[in-house]
């Protein structure tokens, strides 16, 4: 039997393990502690390991990660919840991170986008989990509204079509892209040699160069066995190399890429990174306003009469330099952190309005009917 002096200390020190956490083989264990939920989105073979494991709210959540590729994902929600999105066991799981072997549920309060929604093929096409994420307005790095734009590269060119307008073509250098919405509609096209893009595909496939008449042709009798569109720009024979303008937030890195192949990133290529000018800050923060988006790219070419031409932008599905990938990763944790805590006054602040609205007093009316006279 305790004394009622040892009971006194065993309930004292049972009390600082509660607001302390207890120190065992596996770390602190926090009984009372609470969590944000963040999911994801990419490979299986990223290592997000470490990145959110010391990060907490200013209102004393800590950060739990679950990870998981799109073709992973099965979402369900509805107006008034958040999203409920079931995971299978991850294919190739973080080591140490014993969570992605097993299939699990969770309820998101972020996500963080870093893979592409659509793949090469029908069946790599996720878009149904994106739309269940879109619909439920979770907070989400992109944001998931961005996400769905990018979906469709005609979608993405017309905003740079605007951007170009409102700034003028010097201080936004975009190729002219001719739009054809099947092979029947591609009559006319550009003076070849030109370069012709089938659909959404990236990181060049669906791409082809076009230098004879014959040969487009040919081209266009394979575009008319699928249902896609496709887009034509003039192919750039006098390029210097190529430049990606990287930007997470407000931090901005550009990188300047040559290669033997004209598709810059197929095969062996050189990359070097090299300070931003004027204009390349100016490209960012003009995509930055029109899009909304927190993390993308700009891809230009940079040719040797010192020109510049914009191709396309990409989102934050885009791939990180392995020569930056740890440092840019922080940045993308910081981001996603602000991001949060901006979800949560935004949350905080309509609970309260809520709760002073169901707090104020009914005021009762009371009608007073006037008596009816007759008259004789």
């Amino acid at each position: 039997m305790f004394s009622k002096k040892e009971k006194k200390e065993k309930k004292e020190k049972k009390s600082k393990k509660e607001e302390k956490g207890q120190k065992g083989d596996k770390g602190t264990v926090d009984l009372h502690q609470k969590y944000k939920n963040l999911l994801i989105i990419d490979s299986d073979r990223k290592n997000w390991a470490g990145f959110f494991e010391n990060e907490t709210t200013s209102d004393g959540y800590r950060i739990k990660v679950d990870k998981s590729e799109w073709s992973g994902l099965v979402v369900s929600c509805d107006d008034n919840a958040k999203p409920i999105v079931s995971i299978r066991a991850n294919r190739y799981p973080t080591p140490g991170v014993t969570r992605e072997a097993e299939a699990r549920t969770v309820v998101p309060d972020m996500v963080l986008v870093k893979a592409l929604v659509r793949g090469l093929t029908p069946g790599e096409d996720y878009t149904n989990a994106m739309y269940g994420l879109l619909f439920s307005q979770i907070p989400a790095v992109n944001t998931m509204e961005s996400v769905a734009r990018f979906l469709e590269r005609p979608v993405i060119h017309s905003h740079l079509i605007a951007i170009k307008n409102r700034v003028g073509k010097e201080a936004f250098p975009l190729i002219p892209l001719t739009y054809y919405s099947s092979q029947s509609a591609m009559m006319f096209t550009p003076d070849l040699p030109i370069v012709v893009k089938v659909g959404t595909a990236e990181a060049g496939y669906g791409k082809i160069r076009i230098t004879e008449r014959e040969v487009l042709q040919d081209f266009r009798s394979c575009l008319a066995t699928g249902k896609d569109y496709a887009t034509a720009e003039r192919f750039i024979d006098n390029r210097a190399y190529d430049l990606r303008v990287q930007c997470i937030g407000e931090h901005i890195r550009v990188y300047k890429r040559t290669s033997v192949n004209w598709k810059g990133n197929v095969g062996q290529s050189q990359l070097e990174e090299i300070q931003p000018s004027e204009d390349h800050k100016r490209w960012a923060h003009e995509v930055r306003n029109e899009f909304g988006m927190d993390i993308f790219t700009v891809d230009a070419i940079h040719t040797t009469d010192d020109r510049d031409h914009i191709l396309e932008i990409n989102d934050s599905a885009s791939g990180l330099a392995s020569q930056n990938e740890q440092e840019d990763k922080g940045y993308i944790r910081d981001l996603v952190m602000k991001r949060l805590e901006e979800a949560s006054a935004r949350e905080a602040e309509k609970k309260e309005k809520e709760k002073a609205k169901s707090s104020s007093p009914v005021v009762a009316t009371t009608t007073i009917e006037s008596p009816v006279t007759s008259s004789t």
